[in-house]
């Protein structure tokens, strides 16, 4: 009667994720046309891993148990969403009439054998090496103690549900890896993380940043180009997105300047300042400092004479300030202005109208917050800019996340269509994005109907 049977269960999101994707992989018209199939979803089979690492009760007893009941209804096949336990499949007997379609042997089967392999996986997977030994492939980069303790801790939170935590931990572990090795394959080898961090088609945990780095570089070029402009200008907070934005516009011109401007707050005296230098020591871009802060306290006094100054207004004067510096030194210098806001920030409407929203061209526009510190690992920005917490530095200890109420990875995950957010989150997410479309769009004028 039933055509697959799913040894299910470990884990319950697993199991479900799994059947999705026969669904969704599966031509039919009616219900009729699916495949008939039998899920056992025993989430008491002993724990996988911890038998593996000699910590708990072997499961091959209750393994063989769901087995045996799958083919007394007929399946015909039968597969499982964990891959770890497929480290016990020598140890299983099938009935002659059931294949079993083996997961890992699939998988190394679409990698290929040309990239370096990094299996993100439990720790008695790895460690017992599964897909090694499955015999189909022979290059694979062992994991340092550090990637397998994050890479098992975001299996941990996503068996939680807890998965902006689990992707920040999973992404975390790819980051260190692609710094050793920067074009290994990484391998996803626990089904639930399906639902932290989703693979593009081509397998990769990540985009191809030095496709990404020659694209962007011709894309400013043409940029200039267009403008007969000779150079280019940008503001430089010492924060991620400023940092990514002058590397490529350093790559793709060689009169790029940096202007940092301080105003007010400590925080821009101080790291934010030392973090810049560092960028443009690095990288041989040419650095100057103008210093606002005098220039907004005067300006404010100005205004005082004319109307009452609200918090918000003032918090986004600084902003508006050093627009209007980079615009004078780029029309001074025949240089165009690149912008610094990434995607997230734009969808969420987390910038400064006639401020920071304010460029000739952003060539990073359609990255995320994650993508922004992935390609900064690819170009080797200092470590002191791709760990520190991103911030606009409005104020004294201010941080995007904390000003926002929400995390980059849950506004990330959501934008890429790898989680549904808690309703909370969504609903939050959405007013953002619905309350700032105005500053998304160009102002509205006035037409005739002649």
């Amino acid at each position: 009667m039933y055509k697959l049977g799913i040894l299910g269960g470990m884990g319950p999101e697993a199991t479900a994720l799994f059947l999705e994707r026969v669904l969704a992989n599966t031509r039919a018209d009616a219900d009729d046309e699916h495949i008939p199939s039998v899920v056992l979803n025993n989430t008491l089979i002993p724990d996988r891993t911890a038998a593996l690492l000699g910590e708990g009760e072997c499961p091959v007893a209750a393994l063989q148990e769901d087995i045996d009941t799958l083919a007394a209804l007929g399946v015909e096949v039968i597969a499982t969403p964990c891959n770890t336990a497929h480290a016990f499949l020598d140890r299983l007997v099938f009935p002659g009439h059931v294949t079993f379609v083996n997961m890992v042997a699939e998988t190394l089967k679409v990698a290929g054998e040309e990239k370096l392999l990094a299996v993100l996986g439990t720790t008695g997977l790895n460690r017992v090496g599964v897909y090694e030994r499955m015999g189909l492939h022979n290059r694979f980069l062992p994991l340092t103690d550090e990637e397998q303790t994050l890479t098992m801790d975001a299996i941990t939170l996503v068996k939680a549900a807890r998965h902006a935590e689990a992707q920040e931990k999973l992404l975390a572990s790819a980051r260190l890896i692609r710094k050793r090795e920067p074009d290994v394959l990484f391998l996803l080898s626990c089904t639930e993380d399906r639902r932290s961090l989703r693979l593009p088609h081509q397998g990769r945990v990540m985009r191809d940043y030095k496709k990404e780095t020659e694209l962007r570089v011709a894309f400013i070029r043409a940029c200039l180009a267009d403008a007969h402009a000779t150079g280019v200008v940008f503001g430089n907070s010492g924060g991620k997105d400023c940092a990514l934005v002058g590397i490529l516009c350093k790559l793709s011109c060689e009169d790029t300047v940096s202007i940092m401007m301080p105003c007010s707050s400590k925080q821009n005296y101080g790291r934010d300042l030392e973090d810049a230098k560092a960028l443009c020591a690095q990288y041989g871009i040419e650095n100057r400092t103008v210093d606002l802060t005098a220039v907004k306290e005067a300006h404010l006094f100005a205004i005082s004479k004319a109307a009452s100054v609200s918090a918000d207004a003032d918090k986004n004067l600084a902003p508006r300030l050093r627009m209007a510096t980079l615009y004078t030194v780029g029309q001074s210098e025949n240089r165009l202005v690149a912008g610094t806001g990434n995607r997230s920030e734009r969808h969420l409407g987390y910038f400064t109208k006639h401020g920071d929203g304010a460029f000739d061209f952003n060539p990073i526009a359609d990255l995320t917050v994650r993508e922004v510190y992935e390609f900064l690992d690819y170009l080797g920005a200092p470590e002191s800019i791709r760990t520190k917490a991103p911030s606009a530095g409005l104020f004294e200890g201010q941080t995007d996340e904390e000003e926002m109420g929400l995390s980059y990875a849950e506004v990330d995950a959501y934008l890429l269509g790898e989680t549904t957010p808690k309703d909370e989150v969504k609903a939050k997410i959405d007013r953002m994005h619905r309350v700032t479309e105005h500053k998304r769009i160009l102002p509205k004028t006035y037409r005739s109907e002649e």
